[in-house]
């Protein structure tokens, strides 16, 4: 099985976010959910709210078999449980992206996804990787220090944004059913 190299992971995490959030959300999220708006929309106008929610289950269950095929390129044997565990822990974060973007926007799930990366393809390599017992000890604590700091800084600008949206949206509503409504008729 072959390990990239730490700062490959780092640089993969940024090409990964951008373009698979690019991808799925901006394109194929809200191509469902305006095709789908021709047929199912609110008295408004608006595409129904399940509706959102059927096309952000809709990708995030296509995004963990993507993962798949990058395993597969990387020389690890998809075994049953590999198969398994990708698609689950892809498609809970491609649920969480899906609903970042849908309430705050293509910036916020490109942020979360490369922050998760990071984490995953850069920071977990990066102590896994070292040879000295200390060594080891100091990049686990540097890793686990950087991800609390990014979840208190995620955290907190999730509520402030939320603080901010819910003067701008009407109460029901999220910003991309006010960005992409149909005129009612």
């Amino acid at each position: 099985m072959v390990h990239p190299p730490a700062w490959q992971g780092f640089l993969a995490a940024f090409s990964a976010g951008i373009t698979e959030e690019t991808l799925f959300r901006l394109f194929g999220l809200i191509l469902v959910v305006w095709l789908g708006s021709l047929v199912f929309r609110s008295r408004t106008g608006r595409p129904a709210p399940g509706l959102l929610w059927a096309a952000n289950i809709l990708f995030a269950l296509a995004f963990g078999p993507v993962h798949l095929r990058t395993a597969s390129q990387l020389g690890i044997t998809l075994t049953p449980l590999l198969v398994i565990r990708t698609l689950v822990i892809n498609g809970a974060g491609g649920l969480l992206f899906g609903w970042l973007y849908v309430t705050f926007g293509l910036e916020s799930a490109i942020l979360a996804h490369i922050a998760a990366d990071v984490v995953v393809h850069g920071f977990v390599p990066l102590v896994t990787q070292q040879a000295d017992p200390a060594r080891t000890i100091v990049a686990t604590v540097v890793v686990l220090l950087l991800t609390l700091l990014a979840i208190v800084w995620s955290v907190r600008a999730i509520l402030r944004d939320c603080r901010q949206l819910q003067t701008a949206v009407e109460p029901g509503e999220s910003q991309i059913e006010v960005r992409f409504s149909h005129p009612a008729g």
